[in-house]
C-alpha cells in the first residue's frame, strides 16, 4: 500500500486536516483559537507549522510542504503531478554513443544482417544458421561426419544437406551440357568428331530416331556454289517425340525443315542465330524429308551464300509424350508459348450437349501456327491453322473419347510466339429452329453480331434482337448498313445500336431450307462509336489518317439534345468550289487536281430503331452530307467503304439548331382576308414525321384540314372577309418534332372570270428572287387552257396551276420558257403561281388561251420521282395529280424503271377511287422496266379496272421487291420515272 504522505495530498486536503486540527464543524468558533500539535496559528487560522515538514522538505507559499533542491539530483526536477524527481523529456546522449529505442548506446557503423549479430565491433553468425547435419563452430558451419556430395551437387550450408547446382544460363556462342556452359564450337567439334551419319551427295543419307536416352549425330559440309541445303530421309512412327539441335561450324543461322508427303511442315525458328533447336512431334509413320539449311538463304530465297564453306552437326534426341494437360473449360482461357511444344499439349473433354468452338483471341505475330488434333497420343486426326480472331471446332470422335490439341508452330521468325485460346459452345441448330443468347452492353455501343460454323455455305438464317420481350429489330442475311458496301466485300455480319444498353437476347433462326447450321458459335464485338454531343450551332471536324479497308466501317454517335439539322462533306481528299458557268445553274465541289482524294465512302445515319433515316450513295471520293430535322436523341452515323479508303477520310459537319413542336403542341397564326384571297403555307419534315394543318374560316369552322408530311405546299382561298386562322398540330404523344414552316395571306392576287378567248397578263419591272404573283381564274363552263411563260434568258421561273375543286396541282414546271398546253377544267377555280427563282430585270410574259372543249379531253400526268429500292427501302411509292378526267375511257401506263433483276419486282399502280392494279410482277427477267403498258409491255392484271371511275385525284405507284435470299444478293434499283395518259368523257 502506497504510504499516504502530506505532500501527496491535494491542497483541499491539507485544509481538511488544518480545520479538523482546529476543532472546526458547526459549533462556533471561540474567541481565541487552538491550533493542534504541527499547526500554528497565522492569519486568524490554524496552518501547517513549517518544521513539520520534515527533512528535505520545505513549506512554500501555498503551506504545500514540497522537497528542497537537495532532495532531487542533477538532471531531476520534482514533478508535482506525481510527486516524484524525473528526469528530462528528451536524451542527450555523449560523445560516441547514439539514442536508439531511448537508451544511449555506442555509435557504430555496422549493419548486421539476417542471422548475425554485431559483437566484437563485426557481424558474426548466431547458431541459428546452422541447419540439419550441421554444428556452429569457429563462427560458421561444419559438417557433422563424413558427408560426401555426389557429382553436379553441392553442400548447402544453410540447408545442412547436399542439393543439384540447379539450371545455368549461357551466353552468348555457349551452350549448357550437362548443367556447365561450353562454348558451341566445342559443342560442336566433340559431337562431329562421334557422328553417327554424315551427309553424302547422292548417297543414302538416311536417319532414324534413336531410342529413348540415345542420341543419333549427323553432320555435313555445304558447299559455297551448290543450292546452299542438304536433305536427309528421317524414318518415324506417329507419336514419336524428339527434340533436333543443329550447330553451326562456320557461316551462321543454321536451319532445319522436316515435311511429309500429308502436308506436314515444320521448321526451326528462322532467327538468326549459331543454334537451332525446337521439339518436333510426328503426326503418321513414314519418311520424312529433312532439309538442313541457312536460315538467311532461305528468308531471302536464295542459295547458298559467302566466300567459303560451312559445317553443321546436328543430334537428335528422342523424348517420351508430355503428360496432356486438361483443358481449362468455356470459363477459362488456354495460354501458352508455341515454342514450347511440351507445354501445348491438351486433353479436351466433350460436353454431352454441344460441341466446343476454340477462339484465338490472341497468337504472337512472329508464329506461323497450327493446332493438330490427336484421337490417341499415337494417332493424329487433322489439323486447323490459326490465326488471330478465328476460331475453329475440333471433330468430335463417334466413340465419345476425349481428343487431345496440341499448339504447334510451323515457322517462327523472332520470340513472339504467345497464344491465347478462349472456348464457346458450338450447337447445331436444325430447320426453322430458333438459337437464343444474350448480349450485354452500355449505353450508345454498337453491337457487331457475326458468327462461325462448320458449314458457313449453308448458312442462311434470321437474326431477331430483343429485350424485355420486346423485338427491338429483325435482320435477314444481311443488315442496312451492308448496302453500303460492295457485294465481293459485305461483312458477314449484323450491326445493332443498342441506344439504351442492358442485357438483349438475340435468337438465330436457321432459314435453311435443306440443312441444319452445324456447330453454330456466335462471334459477338462490342465497339465504342465516337461521340459528337450537338447542343446547338456547332461544327465538326474529325480526320481519320489509317485506311478503312474495302467492306469496313467507322461509327460516329449524334447525342442530339436539341432539334437540329446538319449539312458538311465526307471525303477523301481535298475539294475546291467550282462555280456555275450558267447564272440559273448552281455550283458544286469537287476533288481537289493537286491533293485528289481515294476510295468510294458512303453513310448511313441509323435510329434508335435500329432503322435507315438517311442514306447518302454518291459515287467518288466524296459525299455531299445535308440531312434536316433530327430530333433529340442518339443516333449513330455510320462511314462505310465501298472501296478502301487507302488515305482515310475527313468528316466536316455543321449543325444548326431548329424549332421543335413537342406533342399536342399548336402553332397558330391568323390573317384577315378579303374574298379571293388566298392563304399558302409551306412545311418541311423529317422522314416519318407528320403534323396535321388546318385552316379555320372567321367563324371558326375548318375549311381545309391535311396531314403534312415531307416538302408539303398547300394553297386555301377566302371565300369571304373576316378572320381567318391556321394552325399547325403535334397530334403524337411522344414525337418531337422540328418542322420549318411558313404561312402568309395574300392579298394581292389578281381574279378573272374565264371566258373564251385569249388574256395578256405579262409583269413588268424589277423581281428579286422569291417573289410571288398569284392569279385567280374562275370556270364555270368546261374549257381548255393553255398558258406559257416566259423570262430573259439566264433568268428562271417556277410556275404551279392548282385546282380549288380536287385541290391536287395541275401542273408544275421551272425554266425560262414554259408552256402548258390543254388543261381541262370545268366549274373549278384556277389558281396559278409564278415564282420569280433568279432576279428579273425586266417581269415576265404571261399568255393564256380558253379554248371551247371539243371532242374527249386527254389527261396526260407524269413524274420522275427518282426513288431508290435497297435492303432498307424494299418498298416505295409515288403519287401524282390528274384533273379534268370526270369519267375515264381508256388509260395507259408508262414506266421506267431499272433494277439489278426486274423479276424481283411488283409494281402496283393504285386509282384516286382506290382501285389498286398489279401492272407488272415478278416473273420477268432483266434489268430494265421501260415502256409503255399494254403498248410495249403486258400487264399482269388489266387496265380496264380502271374504266368507267372518274380520274381526277391522286394516283400512287408502289414497287416491292419481293426477292429474299437472307439478304446476301439482294439487288437494288430506282424508280426513274412513270405516268398516266387518261382519255376521259365529259
Amino acid at each position: 500500500m502506497k504510504r499516504l504522505t502530506p505532500w501527496n495530498l491535494p491542497l483541499s486536503g491539507i485544509l481538511a486536516l488544518a480545520l479538523a486540527a482546529c476543532g472546526g464543524g458547526e459549533t462556533e468558533a471561540p474567541d481565541l483559537l487552538e491550533c493542534g500539535p504541527g499547526t500554528e496559528l497565522s492569519g486568524g487560522a490554524c496552518v501547517l507549522a513549517e518544521d513539520t515538514c520534515g527533512a528535505g522538505l520545505t513549506l512554500n507559499e501555498n503551506d504545500q510542504c514540497v522537497p528542497t533542491e537537495e532532495l532531487c539530483g542533477d538532471e531531476t526536477v520534482y514533478d508535482t503531478e506525481s510527486g516524484t524527481c524525473v528526469g528530462p523529456e528528451e536524451i542527450v546522449c555523449g560523445e560516441g554513443t547514439i539514442e536508439i529505442d531511448g537508451r544511449c548506446l555506442v555509435d557504430n557503423p555496422l549493419t548486421c544482417g539476417e542471422d548475425t549479430v554485431l559483437a566484437n565491433g563485426q557481424c558474426e553468425l548466431t547458431e541459428e544458421i546452422c541447419g540439419e547435419g550441421t554444428e556452429f563452430a569457429d563462427a560458421g558451419c561444419a559438417l557433422i561426419g563424413e558427408t560426401v556430395c555426389a557429382d553436379r551437387t553441392v553442400f548447402d550450408v544453410a540447408l545442412g544437406k547436399c542439393v543439384d547446382l540447379g539450371n545455368v544460363e549461357c551466353g552468348d556462342d555457349t551452350f549448357e551440357v550437362e548443367n556447365r556452359c561450353i562454348s558451341v564450337d566445342t559443342v560442336a567439334d566433340n559431337l562431329a568428331s562421334s557422328a553417327d551419319v554424315v551427309y553424302a551427295e547422292g548417297g543414302d543419307n538416311a536417319l532414324t530416331i534413336p531410342e529413348l536416352e540415345t542420341s543419333l549425330v549427323f553432320a555435313g559440309t555445304i558447299e559455297a556454289n551448290d543450292a546452299g541445303e542438304h536433305q536427309f530421309t528421317l524414318s518415324a512412327e506417329a507419336g514419336d517425340w524428339f527434340e533436333l539441335t543443329v550447330f553451326t561450324r562456320g557461316l551462321p543461322s543454321p536451319m532445319a525443315i522436316i515435311v511429309n508427303d500429308s502436308g506436314y511442315d515444320r521448321a526451326t525458328s528462322s532467327a538468326l542465330s549459331n543454334v537451332a533447336q525446337r521439339t518436333f512431334a510426328m503426326p503418321v509413320d513414314g519418311d520424312y524429308t529433312l532439309t538442313i539449311a541457312n536460315a538467311l538463304n532461305q528468308l531471302n530465297g536464295t542459295a547458298n551464300s559467302g566466300d567459303g564453306t560451312w559445317a553443321y552437326v546436328a543430334q537428335i534426341s528422342r523424348i517420351e509424350a508430355p503428360e496432356p494437360k486438361p483443358w481449362p473449360g468455356i470459363e477459362a482461357v488456354a495460354t501458352g508459348d508455341l515454342a514450347d511444344l511440351t507445354e501445348n499439349l491438351y486433353q479436351v473433354e466433350f460436353p454431352e450437349e454441344f460441341n466446343l468452338s476454340m477462339n484465338v483471341d490472341m497468337l504472337g505475330a512472329d508464329a506461323q501456327a497450327v493446332v493438330d488434333q490427336w484421337a490417341s497420343l499415337s494417332e493424329f486426326t487433322e489439323s486447323f491453322d490459326l490465326e488471330e480472331g478465328g476460331s475453329f471446332v475440333p471433330e468430335r470422335p463417334a466413340s465419345g473419347e476425349p481428343v487431345f490439341l496440341l499448339f504447334d508452330v510451323e515457322r517462327q521468325t523472332g520470340p513472339a510466339t504467345g497464344f491465347e485460346i478462349s472456348t464457346q459452345r458450338a450447337v447445331d441448330v436444325d430447320i426453322d429452329e430458333t438459337y437464343e443468347f444474350e448480349v450485354t452492353t452500355q449505353p450508345g455501343q454498337m453491337v457487331k453480331i457475326s458468327y462461325t460454323t462448320s458449314n458457313p455455305s449453308a448458312f442462311n438464317a434470321q437474326f431477331q434482337v430483343s429485350q424485355n420481350g420486346e423485338e427491338l429489330a429483325s435482320y435477314g442475311n444481311t443488315d442496312p448498313l451492308n448496302g453500303t458496301t460492295s457485294f465481293s466485300t459485305r461483312p458477314d455480319a449484323r450491326y445493332f445500336f443498342a441506344v439504351d444498353g442492358g442485357t438483349y437476347t438475340v435468337g438465330m433462326t436457321n432459314d435453311n431450307w435443306s440443312a441444319p447450321i452445324y456447330d453454330f458459335v456466335p462471334v459477338i464485338t462490342i465497339i465504342d462509336p465516337t461521340p459528337i454531343p450537338v447542343a446547338g450551332d456547332e461544327s465538326f471536324t474529325f480526320t481519320r489518317e489509317e485506311e478503312l479497308e474495302e467492306g469496313g466501317f467507322a461509327f460516329y454517335r449524334l447525342d442530339i439534345t436539341t432539334p437540329a439539322s446538319f449539312e458538311g462533306f465526307l471525303r477523301t481528299g481535298e475539294l475546291v468550289f467550282e462555280e456555275p458557268e450558267e447564272e440559273d445553274e448552281e455550283g458544286q465541289w469537287i476533288d481537289d487536281e493537286e491533293n485528289p482524294g481515294a476510295g468510294d465512302p458512303d453513310a448511313v445515319i441509323i435510329g434508335s430503331d435500329n432503322f435507315v433515316s438517311e442514306q447518302f450513295f454518291e459515287e467518288g471520293t466524296f459525299e455531299i452530307l445535308e440531312f434536316t430535322l433530327l430530333t433529340p436523341g442518339s443516333y449513330i452515323f455510320a462511314i462505310s467503304a465501298y472501296e478502301a479508303l487507302t488515305q482515310g477520310y475527313t468528316l466536316e459537319l455543321d449543325a444548326t439548331e431548329r424549332q421543335a413542336l413537342v406533342p399536342e403542341e399548336i402553332i397558330s397564326e391568323t390573317f384577315t382576308l378579303e374574298t379571293y384571297d388566298l392563304i399558302r403555307g409551306s412545311a418541311e419534315f423529317a422522314d416519318g414525321e407528320s403534323a396535321t394543318i388546318r385552316v379555320y374560316n372567321p367563324d371558326d369552322v375548318v375549311i381545309f384540314e391535311a396531314e403534312a408530311s415531307g416538302d408539303y405546299e398547300f394553297l386555301e382561298l377566302a371565300p369571304g372577309p373576316g378572320d381567318y386562322r391556321v394552325e399547325l398540330t403535334n397530334e403524337t404523344e411522344d414525337a418531337i418534332l422540328r418542322p420549318t414552316y411558313e404561312f402568309e395571306g395574300v392579298t394581292d392576287a389578281d381574279f378573272f372570270e374565264a371566258s373564251l378567248g385569249s388574256l395578256d397578263l405579262g409583269t413588268t419591272g424589277a423581281y428579286t428572287a422569291g417573289d410571288r404573283d398569284y392569279y385567280l381564274f374562275r370556270v364555270r363552263d368546261a374549257m381548255l387552257i393553255s398558258m406559257t411563260f416566259s423570262v430573259a434568258q439566264g433568268e428562271a421561273i417556277s410556275t404551279k396551276v392548282f385546282s380549288r375543286a380536287s385541290r391536287n396541282t395541275l401542273r408544275e414546271q421551272v425554266g425560262n420558257l414554259i408552256n402548258f398546253e390543254d388543261l381541262y377544267a370545268s366549274n373549278d377555280l384556277i389558281i396559278v403561281e409564278v415564282v420569280a427563282n433568279s432576279a428579273l430585270a425586266d417581269g415576265y410574259s404571261f399568255d393564256l388561251d380558253f379554248d371551247e372543249v371539243t371532242g374527249v379531253p386527254a389527261v396526260n400526268e407524269s413524274v420522275s420521282p427518282g426513288l431508290q429500292i435497297s435492303p432498307s427501302t424494299r418498298t416505295v411509292s409515288s403519287s401524282l395529280s390528274t384533273a379534268g378526267c370526270i369519267i375515264i375511257e381508256s388509260i395507259t401506263v408508262d414506266l421506267d424503271i431499272a433494277h439489278g433483276f426486274i423479276g424481283d419486282l411488283d409494281v402496283v399502280l393504285t386509282s384516286p377511287e382506290g382501285t389498286e392494279v398489279l401492272v407488272h410482277a415478278d416473273h420477268i427477267s432483266g434489268g430494265l422496266l421501260v415502256g409503255n403498258i399494254p403498248d410495249d409491255i403486258d400487264a399482269e392484271e388489266s387496265l380496264d379496272a380502271f374504266v368507267g371511275e372518274s380520274g381526277s385525284g391522286e394516283w400512287t405507284l408502289t414497287v416491292t421487291d419481293t426477292y429474299d435470299d437472307g439478304g446476301g444478293s439482294f439487288d437494288t434499283g430506282t424508280v426513274n420515272s412513270w405516268g398516266v395518259n387518261l382519255t376521259c368523257s365529259i
